[in-house]
Parts: structure tokens; sequence; C-alpha cells
């Protein structure tokens, strides 16, 4: 079914796949192409051979093993590129050659450095950066002078602190995962509706009206982390907690103040006493997840989760008991 798809879309001129297992494009039709992929039974010299070819791709994504020299000379001749992935080559520092690309959309890509380079704010149409590396501890503040910047997501990294001097990122949607931001920061994010946090701190996000999943974790720290002050908009569809402890309180808060609440995923978090969700009910939560969860009472009804689907339990050696009053239909996992 895949080998027909890539010839399909080599004969449509939807993509052109670099492999040893799909043929060559005719060469009237290069001039059409738009879309390439260089897979690792490639060599990527043999793709820049075609000059062509690689002055009109507006989309170059490559996964074969190529060194900083051959791909310099590939970055020159991608003027005209929108999309590129080269998340799976990793670079001993920042391809400055990407700064030629002008009309970069989607940039993925990994490298090792502490820091991200200020100059890369030079790619003013940049609109997604994904870039994944774990040595990147900095992310300069430059970055939030891009104006049509609307996804970024990083390993792990700290925000620098700046003036801002009035300034609102009101295009971006989606960032993960930052340390410790600052209330400043927060509150420059007001359209923000994906948002990843490592931090052993709590955070009052509630002035984020538009925030739909949150994913927060405390993985620095030797212990959970209490979230008795933690305050999110109605808004939140999706939540996950890793390696915090969880109040009663907290629960009854996320129950009453949370209505749409789809998603529920706690990681290697402690439960303080027991989990009473009689008097609770999570009205549209659909997907429960506890995993290293320290949890030894669950009490439940029928009217406590009336729409959860899929619960799924791992490695949680203290709970003695799943509530028998859980929907007939829920799927155990």
């Amino acid at each position: 079914m895949r080998d027909l798809c890539l010839k399909k879309a080599e004969h449509e001129r939807f993509v052109h796949v670099k492999n040893k297992l799909v043929g060559k494009v005719e060469k009237d039709s290069v001039y059409s192409l738009r879309r390439v992929s260089v897979h690792p039974s490639y060599r990527i010299r043999d793709v820049y051979a075609s000059e062509e070819l690689m002055s009109f791709a507006r989309s170059f994504l490559c996964t074969c093993v190529a060194s900083r020299d051959v791909l310099s000379s590939v970055f020159f001749g991608l003027r005209m590129l929108r999309v590129l992935d080269i998340i799976e080559i990793k670079f001993p520092q920042f391809p400055t050659e990407i700064l030629h690309i002008f009309n970069l959309r989607y940039l993925a890509f990994s490298f090792d450095s502490k820091q991200l380079p200020s100059y890369i704010s030079r790619l003013w149409n940049l609109q997604t950066l994904v870039i994944c590396s774990a040595s990147i501890k900095y992310v300069p503040a430059e970055i939030w002078q891009m104006a049509e910047l609307r996804h970024v997501k990083f390993y792990d990294a700290y925000v620098e602190e700046s003036d801002w001097r009035g300034l609102v990122l009101e295009k971006l949607q989606s960032i993960s995962t930052i340390s410790d931001p600052s209330v400043r920061f927060l509150g420059r994010i007001p359209n923000i509706k994906y948002l990843g946090i490592e931090s052993l701190h709590q955070f009052d996000l509630s002035h984020l009206h538009k925030l739909e999943t949150l994913k927060f974790s405390c993985y620095s720290s030797s212990t959970p982390v209490s979230l008795t002050e933690f305050r999110l908009p109605p808004s939140v569809r999706n939540l996950s907690f890793t390696r915090c402890e969880i109040a009663v309180e907290f629960m009854e808060y996320l129950c009453e103040e949370l209505p749409n609440l789809e998603v529920l995923k706690l990681r290697d978090c402690k439960f303080k006493g027991v989990w009473d969700a009689e008097q609770q009910e999570f009205s549209k939560l659909q997907f429960l997840l506890l995993e290293d969860v320290q949890l030894v009472q669950w009490q439940a009804d029928e009217s406590s989760f009336p729409r959860l689907r899929h619960l799924v339990i791992r490695r949680c050696s203290a709970l003695e008991e799943i509530p028998s009053a859980l929907p007939w239909w829920l799927q155990l996992h």
C-alpha cells in the first residue's frame, strides 16, 4: 500500500521521494516538483546533483546521513523553500546557512548547543520552530520578536528575561517545553492553546482564556510538588501532571472549575488521602491515565465519570481496587 501511494504521489507530482525503492521522475516533470523527501537509502549528493530540482522545491524533508559541508550547498539552493525538516540530522552548531532561506515557514532541526543563537530571529516569516536537542538550556529573548511565530517546541529550555516593552505574542498558539517561565512571560501569550511547563513552582494560568492543553512536570524535583494553588481557565480540555502531589481539594477544584476537561493524565504523582469522587462529577472526562501513581483508595459512583471511555492504570501497586461503580462500557488498559 505504501509503495502504491508513493508511485501515485510521483505520478500526480505531489511529492518526489528519493530512495532506492522509488524510480526516478522524468526530467520534464522536475520543474513541477514542490515537495522533496530524501530517505536514508539515498545519498543527498545525488539529490543536489539535480540543481533544477532543488531550486523549485517548496518542502524538503531529509532523514539520510549527510555532512554539514554537503548540506550547506543544499541550503543555498533552496531559496524558495517554505518547509525544512532535517530533525534526524544532528549539527554540532546552528547551521547559519539556513538564514539564507528567507521564505521558511516551518523549520525542524537538531543541534548540540546550550543556547539558541539570537540571529535566528532573522527568519521573520517563520511560523513553526521545532528543535530536538537536550543540550539547549536558554532561548534568546529575540526569538519572540518573530511576529509570525505560532508554534514553538523545545526539549526543555529557559526563556531569557527581557523588558518586553509592551510586546504581546498574539499569534503564538503552542509552546513546549519551557522551564520556570516568568509571570511576565505568561502574560504575553494571551492566545496560547497548548502549553508545556517544567517547573518547581505553581502557576495561576486562569488568564489564558484560550488554553486547551497543559502539560506540567516537575522532573528536577526529588520530591513531588504540591498543586494546592494551581489555577486554570475553564477552557482546558487536556491536562497532564507529572511528578506532583495531588490533594483531594485539587481534584475537587478540577471537577468544579474545568467543565470541559476530556483527558486527564497523572504520572508519578502522589495522592494525599483518599480520592473520594462519589461527590464529584467529571461530566466530560473521556480518558483517564494513572501511571506510577501513589494512590491507595479510590472511591466513585455511577455519576462520577458518566462519559469515561478509557481508563489506563500502570504500575499503581498501592491501589487496593478499582471502583466497581465505573461505567460498564469502560475500556480498561
